[in-house]
């Protein structure tokens, strides 16, 4: 098999996962060989001190494609991104937990090629299961409200910005590796959300994107785990932020794209405020209202009037900006209605343009 001939690069980084890999390498292993899709299967081991890495040789005799790279020390969860990136030969980009599995019966009759053809980013459904006991929680209502709207023949984040609010967890994305040298941005060094900028920056860059409406992975919650972090650590998510931002700024993206990754950011701000402990939460409030006041009055406008903002950080952004909430309304209802007309305007008079004259 010639470099050029897969399909996908699957990137699994891992740091004392060894309870968990075996499961999860194997289920992808199953499904990705159910739907033919050619394939390498790369697990970074960040310097694990318990068994992840011996779990993981002893299965490249198994699976055909799986590699073990290997770092000295541990450099954290977007440097080992960064290494499977670099190291990658497939056509698109898969970066899968150690932790989590593949839904095996949804690879039955997948036609990769078909389904990808023309897309820089493929979003699927995803399974969300309780570690402790396994109950299955529906799909997430929020990334299922934005895909189940979201336009069938597919879309950019420019002419659908709601994208870029969804969810910027990486399992359920399938990025074609050419598009992602062209956005040029890396996993940064952060302790945690590492693939907010990542995300954000290759939806904005994607020439055009697509959902498939089948579920393709489980995500396996274990409150243990690196993303409930109580202590300092969690602060890195804020240099996370930073990095996208710089991104967005060295690019000009501006309108729709800009008022979504806002929402985004005040979405990830509010979520360490509820779960940053009491240690940290007189700190992470006073960002969270700095960042709000911080927002000019057309950006506060845009926000208010998207309905993927979450409710009490509408109240909360009005509040801080001194706009009556009954009056901010009626201002926001007139802008669409003004901006429907025209549009409706600007389409007569493009195709009476349009119209041959009699001469």
């Amino acid at each position: 098999m010639t470099p050029a001939s897969l399909d996908l690069s699957v990137v699994i980084p891992v740091y004392n996962g060894g309870k968990t890999i075996r499961r999860c390498l194997l289920s992808l292993h199953e499904a990705l060989t159910r739907a033919g899709i050619s394939r390498e299967i790369l697990v970074i081991d960040d310097a694990s001190r318990d068994r992840s890495a011996k779990v993981v040789d002893g299965l490249t005799r198994e699976i055909p494609g799986l590699r073990l790279l290997r770092h000295k020390k541990n450099l954290g969860c977007g440097p080992a991104r960064n290494f499977g990136v670099a190291e990658a030969r497939g056509e698109f980009l898969w970066f899968v937990d150690a932790d989590d599995v593949v839904s095996v019966a949804g690879f039955a009759g997948l036609d990769f090629k078909t389904e990808t053809s023309g897309c820089d980013v493929l979003f699927f459904r995803y399974a969300h299961v309780l570690e402790k006991n396994g109950s299955v929680l529906p799909w997430d209502d929020y990334d299922g409200r934005i895909f189940m709207a979201c336009p069938k023949s597919g879309f950019s984040a420019e002419d659908y910005p709601a994208v870029i609010v969804s969810s910027h967890a990486l399992w359920f994305k399938w990025f074609r590796r050419d598009s992602v040298s062209r956005a040029g941005m890396v996993f940064p060094s952060t302790y945690v959300n590492s693939d907010h900028p990542f995300t954000i920056a290759n939806l904005c860059a994607a020439r055009r994107m697509r959902f498939l409406d089948r579920e393709l992975y489980v995500y396996r919650f274990d409150a243990s785990s690196i993303s409930r972090v109580l202590d300092e650590r969690r602060l890195s998510f804020l240099s996370a932020l930073e990095c996208t931002e710089q991104w967005l700024r060295e690019r000009g993206i501006d309108g729709g794209r800009l008022a979504a990754f806002h929402i985004s950011k005040a979405h990830l701000l509010l979520l360490h405020f509820r779960h940053s402990g009491p240690h940290w939460e007189s700190h992470l409030r006073g960002v969270m209202e700095s960042y709000l006041a911080s927002l000019d009055r057309e950006m506060v406008l845009r926000l208010a009037e998207n309905e993927l903002l979450l409710p009490e950080l509408k109240a909360r952004l009005l509040e801080i900006h001194r706009l009556d909430p009954v009056l901010t309304s009626k201002t926001l209802a007139l802008r669409s209605s003004l901006g429907k007309l025209w549009q409706r305007l600007r389409g007569n008079f493009t195709v009476s343009a349009s119209q041959p004259t009699l001469s």
